[in-house]
């Protein structure tokens, strides 16, 4: 779903949704359903119910793929006016297939195949439900993730941390070899230890805490140290990207 039109290779209509597993490097249709919003929570908990009492695992991920906005969502649907999931919305298909399913543990990894979706709240949602995130804290290439320079570590049983390390130095690389090497830096794609977002989040909100006590009292001391940061990146958006650190 979630497209006007699929490339015709992989024989895929826009005028349902279809469920596909793989087998023998092809695709297999398991079900075809009613068109379907991709941004509504309904449409999510449904896939990922399906999925999970269909093919379970020892270890399971879940990929969304397609646009991504931040906060303002992911997955957008070009035929229903571009709704997209919310981060409530994601949890909440999550927290209704965990009860539906009767699930205890943790998936094991969130895949944002989408832009700018590497960001603080997303994460602190995700590890009720993920053990790891990965996600981009920049715009993505068009392209998306390359697939083909990890599948294979799945298909070998490797443990998930090399497995989502192959994703993002896949993705990099990919991103070098189509555009070249002067644009490498513009492609980021990062692994979470969600396990660690609790202990992030208290260090954060320290963090902020003592910015706020500091601001109010020595207020020319928060004024230099954002002239300092406004004066770095003005420096950095002016020079050779290759330059910087």
């Amino acid at each position: 779903g979630g497209a006007k039109s699929w490339k015709s290779t992989y024989g895929i209509s826009s005028s349902s949704l279809t469920r596909y597993h793989i087998n023998n490097q092809k695709l297999v249709k398991d079900a075809t359903l009613a068109k379907a919003d991709m941004g509504l929570t309904s449409t999510f908990e449904s896939f990922l119910e399906w999925g999970l009492s269909k093919y379970p695992a020892e270890k399971t991920g879940v990929i969304l793929w397609n646009h991504g906005g931040a906060l303002d969502g992911v997955c957008y649907d070009e035929n229903f006016d571009d709704d997209s999931l919310l981060a409530s919305e994601v949890s909440s298909a999550l927290d209704t297939a965990f009860t539906n399913t009767k699930r205890e543990e943790k998936l094991e990894f969130i895949g944002y195949d989408a832009c700018l979706m590497a960001v603080q709240d997303i994460a602190e949602i995700n590890s009720n439900y993920f053990n790891y995130m990965v996600a981009s804290e920049e715009s993505e290439a068009g392209e998306g993730w390359d697939y083909d320079s990890w599948l294979d570590d799945v298909y070998d049983n490797h443990d998930t941390e090399t497995i989502l390390k192959a994703i993002c130095d896949g993705f990099v690389d990919d991103y070098e070899r189509n555009y070249g090497s002067d644009y490498d830096n513009d492609q980021t794609l990062s692994v979470l230890d969600l396990s660690k977002m609790a202990q992030y989040k208290t260090a954060f909100e320290q963090l902020a805490s003592n910015i706020s006590t500091s601001v109010k009292s020595n207020s020319s001391s928060f004024n230099t140290l954002m002239k300092s940061v406004k004066n770095y990146g003005d420096l950095w958006m002016d020079s050779d990207r290759k330059s910087v650190v």
